[in-house]
């Protein structure tokens, strides 16, 4: 109808004013109601010549229609189905996500801070997928991709961004999902998440594997050129060997430590 057509030109307008030609929205389906709840079915992002960049099936959700007006976004509720994002590095270092914004500022300058305040009072994942692709050491091999299946999630609180901050958090309540290098299963995973332009820290209180309990602190970053550097701490209570094998040949398949 009339109502969705316009809705549709106004979102993908401030889209593409966003993106600036570094990248393409496209959505098959809007309904945005006046008391704020929205659904968006068949959502892409692509870099500006069309590669990939991620997809949803579907989206939706409330926000505070009056606070939008004053660069406030918040939003109470927020569903997405079977979302699938690709991370892509290259071999200078950069990724594929890079090309959708402008470009980093010097790290010894100031990072930019922004004017919009996007929070989340609660938000659901079902069904993710996230693949993780990186150069080989040699640049003749194939890259290396890794990707992390039948991710669950579920966000309490949530600050994406906020005046006079340069990163965001989240509250993770539950965090589940398949790991294809190395080969875990993660049933559980509680605590909160902070990040940055070039890195975060996470401090879980609870991380179950499905024979293993730990807590697991650290940080990664990414900032610099070659992988991502991390720096973890796993503290276990239990554990199986099956959850180590994988880095070597020499334990076995069973028994405890």
């Amino acid at each position: 109808d009339r109502g969705n057509t316009l809705q549709r030109k106004i979102i993908l307008s401030q889209a593409a004013s966003l993106l600036a030609g570094r990248g393409q929205l496209y959505i098959g389906h809007i309904d945005i109601g006046l008391n704020g709840n929205f659904i968006f079915d068949s959502v892409t992002v692509a870099d500006s010549v069309g590669a990939f960049v991620a997809t949803a099936g579907r989206i939706e959700g409330k926000v505070g229609i009056a606070g939008m007006l004053r660069g406030r976004v918040h939003i109470s509720r927020l569903l997405l189905v079977r979302p699938y994002v690709v991370f892509e590095q290259y071999q200078n270092g950069s990724w594929n996500i890079d090309k959708l914004f402008p470009p980093r500022k010097p790290l010894s300058l100031p990072t930019p801070r922004s004017a919009l305040s996007v929070t989340i009072d609660s938000a659901v994942v079902r069904d993710g997928h996230l693949a993780l692709v990186q150069p080989d050491s040699l640049p003749k091999l194939p890259p290396k991709r890794r990707d992390f299946t039948q991710l669950q999630m579920r966000l309490g609180a949530t600050e994406i961004m906020h005046p006079g901050k340069a990163g965001g958090s989240a509250t993770i309540l539950h965090l589940a999902m398949i790991s294809s290098n190395p080969p875990l299963t993660l049933r559980q995973a509680i605590g909160t998440v902070n990040w940055w332009a070039d890195s975060l820290t996470m401090d879980f209180a609870s991380f179950r594997l499905p024979a293993s309990r730990a807590t697991l602190r650290g940080s990664i970053v990414w900032a610099t050129t070659g992988p991502p550097r991390l720096n973890l701490l796993l503290t276990a209570d239990t554990v199986s060997l099956a959850f180590v094998t994988w880095g070597t040949s020499r334990l076995g398949k069973s028994g405890a430590p």
